[in-house]
């Protein structure tokens, strides 16, 4: 992840020096703001904190309710029809279930599921803090360069 990082700066500076020789074609702000919105890292960080709450929000779901239909055997048999041999009988059976949750314990694991969201998210601003720095460093950098090339050309032409 650090060299991803480092390779999305460096493709920034080039971007932003290879408009002109001498003039910047990008602010800092645009810099900073493509970094936000371009950088795979900040974009994982982001799906995993909707994740988070997404699970967070289904964790206060209820079971569906269940339908079944089936035959099955009486428990007991019946003396008349087997001549005393207590044959068992079948028969149709229905169920219809439906699973009551467990309120505390759903509102528990709504919060555990929130607590990575919220780690997810300061994980987020590390990463985009470091970033920038080093953004903003490879920006001025690239900046003074320019202008020692400036600075240079000048003093070409007033030695000729």
């Amino acid at each position: 992840m650090n060299n991803k990082s480092i390779c999305i700066v460096i493709s920034a500076v080039l971007v932003m020096m290879g408009g002109s020789a001498y003039g910047q074609t990008y602010s800092l702000r645009q810099v900073l703001d493509s970094v936000k919105a371009n950088n795979p890292a900040l974009q994982q960080f982001a799906l995993q904190t909707a994740s988070s709450v997404a699970l967070s929000d289904g964790a206060s779901a209820w079971m569906a309710p269940t339908a079944a239909i089936g035959v099955s055997e009486f428990p007991y048999g019946s003396l008349k029809d087997a001549g005393g041999s207590m044959m068992p009988r079948k028969m149709l059976m229905v169920r219809l279930q439906q699973m009551f949750p467990n309120f505390g314990q759903q509102r528990k694991e709504s919060a555990y599921y929130r607590s990575f969201a919220a780690q997810d998210d300061d994980d987020r601003k590390t990463m985009q803090n470091m970033l920038f720095a080093r953004a903003k460093k490879a920006y001025f950098d690239a900046y003074i360069a320019e202008r020692k090339l400036v600075l240079t050309e000048v003093q070409k032409k007033k030695l000729q």
